[in-house]
């Protein structure tokens, strides 16, 4: 899908794996907004492009809701802490490992979070009801791809009209009248905006409740000459994804059947087809297409 908005194109796509996992990719394009270029702005706003025209430096922010309801609509958000612990090396001294700690959060606030690569954090859509064979949680992870913050200082007002570039990730009770982050109208009143996402996180319960994601992903776009006559779409893709995350009992790769084989008896093209028709894969066989996720 190629979605036109003023003079750039955004190329989205929906990607469907076979192991169950979704990714939201879109790429960037079109035409730089120029204007003429001044010597002042090379190390500042953006480079000469042809014609001696210059873009300026700017931002592409996307941002999604995502409802995911795994098993239901009894939800929780497990967010897994990632930290360095300690153990004996058995000579006396000790050494650094890797751990996380998963903590479920109980109420909105807890959930959201900027991204930062001190601290980083893995989260995890979860059904505290719905366990896999081995007793874990079955969920998705919430995978973000380049997410991008607002560096305009904490309490500045006119922040509130880019709500959803205060939180890489956050986590709210599902309600139909808060079916977006951000408005078009909101560039009109940054200070008091229409639509927030911060205006969501009110600290509700959130635990075992019908729980939506907000994420952005997004870059900042410094014009150079390569920009002209169109925007390169090379490392401009913008995105997340969404994997399983102990939801089956192993890898869904083990079921696949889509693969003919062939020794050196099918010497002849009929023999071959006869072969192929006898590899056919069986969904008696195939127990989570033929059921269903839940009884894989």
């Amino acid at each position: 899908m190629v979605s036109e908005i003023n003079n750039y194109d955004y190329i989205a796509d929906l990607l469907l794996s076979n192991d169950g996992m979704a990714e939201v990719r879109v790429v960037t394009s079109g035409y730089v907004q120029a204007a003429a270029f001044q010597e002042s702005y090379r190390n500042s706003f953006g480079y000469p492009l042809m014609y001696n025209v210059s873009g300026t430096l700017h931002t592409h922010v996307l941002a999604w809701k995502v409802d995911l309801d795994i098993g239901g609509t009894s939800n929780s958000v497990n967010i897994h802490h990632m930290k360095i612990g300690e153990a004996d090396d058995g000579a006396g001294g000790k050494i650094y490992i890797n751990q996380y700690e998963a903590k479920i959060c109980e109420r909105e606030n807890e959930c959201a979070y900027a991204t930062s690569m001190s601290t980083p954090k893995i989260p995890v859509v979860i059904n505290e009801n719905k366990k896999n064979a081995f007793g874990s949680a079955r969920g998705y992870k919430v995978q973000l791809n380049r997410p991008l913050l607002n560096l305009e200082p904490a309490g500045y007002p006119r922040s509130k009209g880019l709500g959803f570039m205060r939180y890489s990730f956050a986590a709210t009770k599902q309600y139909d009248n808060e079916a977006h982050s951000s408005s078009v109208y909101g560039q009109a009143r940054l200070s008091n905006p229409s639509t927030s996402v911060t205006d969501y996180l009110n600290d509700e319960s959130i635990r075992n409740q019908d729980v939506v994601v907000w994420v952005n992903s997004g870059l900042y776009h410094v014009p150079v000459a390569e920009d002209a006559p169109v925007t390169t779409t090379t490392g401009n893709m913008l995105g997340f994804m969404l994997i399983p995350f102990n939801w089956a009992q192993e890898s869904p790769a083990t079921d696949m059947a889509d693969m003919i084989q062939i020794t050196n008896t099918n010497k002849v093209v009929p023999a071959i087809k006869k072969a192929a028709a006898l590899c056919a894969p069986s969904y008696q066989d195939v127990q989570f297409l033929n059921d269903g996720w839940e009884a894989a």
